[in-house]
């Protein structure tokens, strides 16, 4: 059994939480849809998601939605996002995956967000500062990462590492 973690992000939120939600699926792929696309019929389950950037998700994961949306109907499907508003999570959810997806949904989280400075530049840097003082991100929350690995751990040949 196989599971495809596939994401796109920008600071590195998305990617960590990636990879945090592959060591728990023993086997499972992670791919960064900025550098591959592949093909979700080859995956027993299938788990997108990303960062949210004035309220959209990145191109590369809307594209690869739009290619494969017979393939992706077909499979156990997870999503996660990652943004820094808890609190416009669902909007960010309905208002980012088309509503097909959401009938084969298994189940999709808000993974927490971060400002990490190091990996802005110019104004993106002054904009998250600026954000950072009017409401702290959450951080990567772990407990929902958890969540998700559970409710896939049967595609993982019913593995769970916790």
């Amino acid at each position: 059994m196989s599971i495809l973690i596939a994401y796109a992000g920008k600071t590195g939120t998305s990617r960590r939480c990636a990879q945090m939600l592959s060591e728990q699926l023993p086997g499972s792929t992670v791919a960064d849809l900025y550098e591959q696309t592949p093909d979700p019929a080859a995956f027993d389950a299938v788990i997108l998601g990303g960062c949210i950037r004035a309220g959209q998700v990145r191109r590369p994961l809307r594209r690869y939605i739009d290619r494969y949306p017979a393939v992706l109907s077909e499979k156990p499907l997870g999503l996660f996002l990652c943004c820094t508003g808890s609190a416009q999570a669902e909007k960010y959810f309905r208002d980012n995956f088309p509503p097909y997806l959401f009938k084969f949904c298994r189940a999709h989280f808000h993974l927490g967000g971060d400002w990490p400075q190091e990996s802005l530049r110019g104004a993106d840097r002054l904009v998250a500062r600026i954000a950072q003082h009017r409401s702290p991100a959450p951080g990567i929350i772990e407990e929902n990462i958890r969540a998700m690995a559970q409710a896939f751990a049967p595609f993982a040949g019913g593995a769970y590492e916790d």
